[in-house]
């Protein structure tokens, strides 16, 4: 598989093609829930199906493929990978990186302790503890086949540094394109002997034998709809959760089609979790867990620079009654809690003025936007290709009616269907806290309190709905990946890894306390999962340097 699109490329065509929630076709996997299963016309014998070629589903096939089980890997859309293009590390302590820089590590114990308060301790703290105990071997297991990664970084301005960045070929990659690629070179090449992946293949139901173990998983290709039976003794549900699939996504987390927007490949129509529902399998405690990243201006993607600017920096975000909200200082530094925040509010329109459009383009931005611009980046084309006002001009070319201007605060307010009265009262009383140096509302530090007033004008507003990089809810597992029935008896021969399953956030993603934690579970629980089946379902001695210690 190769990815010869660069990062510019990557986004026009994601924004052309109008990735969203609702845009996809996979919402049939969930519509069709209740209809009769399809009768298959070809059999396949394997010993695993792994349904999702994402990380997590490539990290179980690999590893699979090591100790010498048989799989097909189920991929949905024609190449490997999916959103886990977008992302740009993960989660590692203690791996050779901090043993040369002791500074930026953190205790096991503590991180545990920080992850847990974070999520109220409503998440599994086993898994939790599991996964950074094993993070640096997870590394080493991943480097032994061929990634590689640059030293840890920082996003949310922690001391320590947990986010450990995969290399990229060319600056203007997307920041996952080189990691997503040589999963591919893993699956489609170096390990073909063990692997047959079948692409453009939905994966639709799960069958148990009469002892309640998997024995084969029914799947049809989406181009001639040929229903094919793989006879195997274990599924690996990997699907990247349910963030395409607008209906469940309305029974889950409340919103429906139209009122979030969904950042990524597509294709995360939650198939492994209705498979696994349909089996029996429980949803974890908040199935409903969602890795917002904020608000998001409709038409544009995450990191792009108009993007950055309007959605990103912490300056004034008003409600339907022109109020604030929230502390603004979460828009990068925990997008989590922002998104939570925006998806609290009937409507959000983000405030800026002139001048301070034009320090973003003249002097940098006040925060970054993840890897791909930042903090004090100039937004005049050099981080991304497109300058901030391009992109600007063609959204209005576009006819985007979510942006809006004013000469003064009076003007933007009418044209936005804002009370002009209730936004200047808004906006006086947050110029009085910049002048006082104290945000009287929130407590957002000073040094992030950036005056509107009128002489800097005009006024630009920018509607702003919840954005959502994917979700992080699904179904319920034990500490062996395995998913759980009522009682929380296992199901043999049953996993779920990555973003079908729950259970290692509460109800937010930890993003400002363990920052690539989600890339990092996604490698590490599909690879824990393959090691497990291997080891009680096919009999193979897992006991390499890799191996996890736990006895099965």
């Amino acid at each position: 598989m190769s990815i010869e699109m660069d990062r510019r490329g990557f986004l026009k065509g994601v924004a052309a093609a109008g990735i969203a929630a609702g845009s996809m076709g996979a919402v049939s996997a969930f519509a069709d829930e209740a209809a009769p299963a399809l009768e298959p016309t070809e059999f396949v014998d394997v010993d695993m199906v792994v349904v999702g070629a994402g990380a997590a589903g490539c990290s179980a096939a690999v590893r699979a493929a090591q100790f010498g089980v048989k799989v097909a890997l189920l991929e949905m859309a024609a190449f490997v990978g999916g959103t886990t293009i977008f992302t740009e590390g993960m989660t590692t302590l203690h791996s050779h990186f901090h043993k040369d820089n002791p500074a930026i590590d953190i205790a096991t114990e503590k991180m545990v302790k920080m992850i847990q308060d974070y999520h109220h301790w409503l998440s599994n703290g086993h898994i939790v503890r599991q996964m950074l105990e094993q993070s640096a071997t997870n590394l080493e297991w991943l480097e032994s086949i061929g990634f590689e990664f640059t030293e840890p970084q920082t996003m949310c301005g922690n001391t320590y540094h947990t986010w450990t960045m995969y290399k990229k070929e060319n600056e203007n990659d997307m920041s996952g394109a080189l990691y997503v690629k040589h999963w591919g070179e893993l699956v489609d090449d170096t390990f073909a002997d063990q692997i047959q992946v079948f692409y453009n293949t939905e994966g639709l139901e799960t069958k148990l034998d009469d002892e309640g173990a998997v024995c084969a998983v029914i799947a049809k290709n989406v181009n001639d709809g040929t229903v094919t039976q793989f006879n195997c003794k274990a599924v690996v549900y990997a699907t990247g959760g349910y963030a395409d699939n607008p209906a469940l996504f309305k029974e889950l987390v409340g919103f429906g089609e139209g009122e979030y927007q969904s950042n990524g490949a597509g294709h995360r129509s939650g198939d492994g979790i209705i498979m696994g529902r349909e089996c029996g399998a429980k949803l974890c405690r908040y199935p409903s867990a969602t890795m917002w990243y904020g608000g998001c201006l409709p038409g544009i993607v995450y990191g792009t620079e108009l993007y950055c600017a309007t959605a990103f920096q912490p300056l004034l975000w008003v409600n339907e009654n022109a109020e604030r909200f929230i502390n603004e200082e979460y828009a990068e530094h925990n997008f989590s809690f922002s998104g939570n925040g925006h998806s609290t509010q009937k409507r959000v329109v983000s405030i800026l003025s002139q001048a301070q459009m034009d320090m973003f383009v003249n002097e940098g931005t006040i925060y970054g936007c993840g890897a791909y611009i930042w903090a004090g980046s100039k937004l005049d084309g050099s981080v991304t290709g497109k300058a901030m006002w391009d992109e600007y001009q063609e959204q209005l070319d576009a006819g985007n009616q979510h942006i809006y201007t004013g000469a003064t605060i009076a003007e933007l307010a009418e044209n936005a269907g804002l009370d002009p009265v209730a936004l200047q009262r808004t906006i006086d009383a947050y110029n009085g806290y910049c002048e006082a140096g104290v945000d009287g509302d929130f407590d957002k530090p000073a040094i992030y309190l950036y005056p509107l007033p009128e002489e800097d004008g005009p006024f630009y507003g920018f509607d702003l709905v919840p954005g959502v990089f994917t979700t992080v809810g699904g179904l319920k597992i034990n500490d062996r990946t395995q998913c759980l029935a009522e009682g929380d008896k296992p199901i043999i021969g049953m996993y779920a890894a990555g973003c079908d399953a729950g259970g290692l956030e509460g109800d937010s993603y930890d993003v400002a306390i363990c920052e690539g934690s989600k890339q990092c579970w996604c490698a590490y629980s599909g690879k824990l999962a393959a090691e497990h089946a291997a080891a009680t379902i096919f009999g193979k001695e897992v006991a390499d340097e890799f191996a996890n210690p736990a006895t099965w």
